[in-house]
């Protein structure tokens, strides 16, 4: 058995998961050159076998990796013969090795080498008999960028799907009794960015679906406009013109053809500037308000509670999925210094914000963690307002 054969040009057994990349990369920088990956491809669901990935996403990974991405399309009872076939093919055009990026699972390595040695090439397994969970925090700290995509959910919640895998996502799977690398299939990840890609493959996750005991976030093409990269910004003080600031920075993205979530702890209603989010900037705008009412109930804090914690998991849905170039979080501040969510949990979107997607976080009372965090920290301060002069707020203007 190969861990690595350098000098070789090779072809991979591809998923789009974290093993199959981080096994690539080891396989690259030990001096082996990659022809092509190789990926099973289900033709009655349209997607890849396993991890599920459209073919229009996998043209998308063949740029962004800079070689042909081989559709195996397969039905079960032929998988065999034609991985086999597949692999005879690619031998053709060069390629001498095949890596795989199974970790331990016996019948897996027979398999795979049975499949090699049947056309003449040399199976290559970069990961064998290492740590589990060791290869997971090896491929984050490279810089790839996973995310869980698939969750058998007979071993682990629903909840984890969708969610960027991390250190601490791995601490929870352990606290909860689950393999942190999902070898035994408990869940599956798409890794979109790291050091194999020339540059990141534009996907949005689309709603959360359940299939036969399973929950699936479908992943799809993004299209159109992006950032290259994104930040995060604050905007905070005792001054008006914190929401004002972030609908200027929508309409700015609208006219770059970017979309934009707006979501609004605290408040509820239809505001003027609601009804021009909605009216105006309809295709590039998603609005989500939280609030239990116009403002806080102020009579019942466990309502407002259940509502801000709602309206965070929305927003993190809305942050990680992909969908969005800019998401506005509008009073998010004040509901962490009000205690209806924490300041860990703004910290944690932080933390998982998607690399090319700006993140803006408005509200007075932005926690000294959180502007240390920002890129960008604005407090507007407040030298003079009429409000105390009796004038109350007008349509249009405040409202």
């Amino acid at each position: 058995m190969n861990k690595v054969c350098p000098g070789l040009r090779f072809v991979a057994s591809y998923s789009g998961g974290k093993d199959s990349v981080l096994a690539i990369h080891r396989a690259l920088q030990s001096g082996m050159t990659l022809q092509a990956l190789l990926i099973t491809y289900n033709e009655d669901r349209g997607r890849s076998w396993f991890h599920g990935i459209p073919e229009d996403v996998l043209a998308q990974v063949s740029d962004a990796i800079g070689v042909p991405v081989r559709l195996i399309r397969t039905a079960g009872a032929d998988y065999e013969r034609n991985f086999e076939q597949a692999l005879r093919e690619e031998r053709e055009r060069g390629a001498q090795a095949c890596v795989f990026g199974d970790i331990d699972i016996q019948g897996h390595l027979d398999w795979c080498s049975a499949r090699c040695e049947a056309v003449g090439m040399t199976p290559c397994f970069p990961l064998w008999q290492e740590n589990r969970r060791a290869l997971v925090e090896e491929g984050l700290r490279s810089g790839f960028k996973p995310q869980i995509t698939v969750v058998n959910t007979k071993y682990l919640d629903a909840s984890f799907v969708g969610r960027p895998l991390s250190f601490a996502v791995l601490d929870e799977m352990e606290a909860a009794g689950i393999d942190p690398c999902g070898e035994n299939g408990e869940y599956h990840s798409f890794v979109a960015d790291g050091p194999i890609f020339k540059h990141p493959v534009r996907v949005a996750l689309e709603p959360p679906m359940m299939l036969d005991g399973y929950a699936i976030t479908p992943i799809v093409p993004r299209t159109g406009p992006s950032l290259e990269k994104g930040c995060v910004q604050v905007y905070t003080g005792n001054g008006k013109g914190k929401t004002t600031a972030s609908m200027g920075l929508m309409l700015r993205a609208a006219g770059a053809g970017l979309k934009s979530y707006f979501g609004q702890f605290m408040k509820k209603g239809d505001m003027s500037e609601i009804k021009a989010l909605r009216g105006f900037l309809g295709d590039f705008v998603t609005v989500e308000q939280y609030g239990s009412g116009l403002e806080l109930s102020k009579t019942d804090r466990e309502q407002d509670a259940r509502c801000a914690r709602a309206g965070y998991e929305k927003a993190r849905e809305a942050l990680l999925s992909g969908r969005y170039d800019l998401v506005v979080l509008d009073e998010i501040n004040v509901a962490a210094y009000l205690h209806l969510i924490e300041e860990a949990d703004i910290l944690r979107l932080i933390d998982e914000k998607p690399a090319c997607t700006e993140l803006v976080l408005t509200g007075r009372y932005a926690s000294e963690a959180v502007r240390q965090k920002a890129g960008l920290v604005t407090e507007m301060g407040e030298i003079r307002h009429y409000f105390k002069d009796g004038l109350p707020a007008r349509v249009g203007i405040e409202k």
